[in-house]
C-alpha cells in the first residue's frame, strides 16, 4: 500500500496522450518519448496496464505481457521522479504480480543501478546477472 493515501490505481491504460509521454519524458526514457505514437501503441497492446494519479494526474505506470499460464514479463514500471520513494512503484508491481497468482516466472529487464536492484530484491526477485554490461535481468519464481 501507498504510505500517500491520495494515490489511486486503475487497471486500464491511461488515456490522456501527452501526459502519458509526459509521465515517460519525467523519468529520461526517450526511446518512447521520441516516438511517441509507438509508445501508446505499446500501451494499448499491452496484456494489462495499472495506472497510479494523485488529483487525476497520471504518476506511475506499469504494463506487462502474459499468457496468463507461464509467464508474466513486466515490460515498464515507471514513477514520476516527485513521487518516488513513497510506495507507489511497490505498490503497482504488487498490483501487477497479483493478477497472475498462479504464474511462477515473472520476469523484468532494467537497468543496472543500485536502487532499482535494491528495489527488485526486496520484492523477491533475483537478479540473473546476465553478462551484458548496464543491463539487469529478474525473475521471481513463486
Amino acid at each position: 500500500m501507498s504510505k500517500d493515501t491520495g494515490i489511486t490505481y486503475v487497471n486500464k491504460n491511461p488515456n490522456n496522450f501527452d501526459e502519458t509521454v509526459q509521465l515517460y519524458k519525467s523519468v529520461g526514457w526517450i526511446r518512447y518519448t521520441n516516438f511517441p505514437d509507438e509508445l501508446m501503441t505499446a500501451i494499448q497492446n499491452s496484456t494489462y496496464v495499472i495506472s497510479a494519479y494523485k488529483n487525476d494526474q497520471l504518476i506511475g505506470l506499469i504494463r506487462g505481457l502474459s499468457d496468463s499460464v507461464s509467464i508474466h514479463l513486466i515490460q515498464d514500471l515507471l514513477v514520476h521522479p516527485k513521487y518516488q520513494r513513497m510506495g507507489i512503484g511497490r505498490a503497482l508491481l504488487k498490483r501487477a504480480l497479483t493478477l497472475y497468482p498462479r504464474i511462477h516466472k515473472h520476469l523484468l529487464l532494467t537497468d543496472d543501478e543500485p536502487f532499482q536492484r535494491l528495489f527488485y530484491e526486496s520484492l523477491s526477485f533475483q537478479n540473473l546477472e546476465l553478462s551484458q554490461p548496464k543491463l539487469n535481468a529478474y525473475i521471481k519464481m513463486s
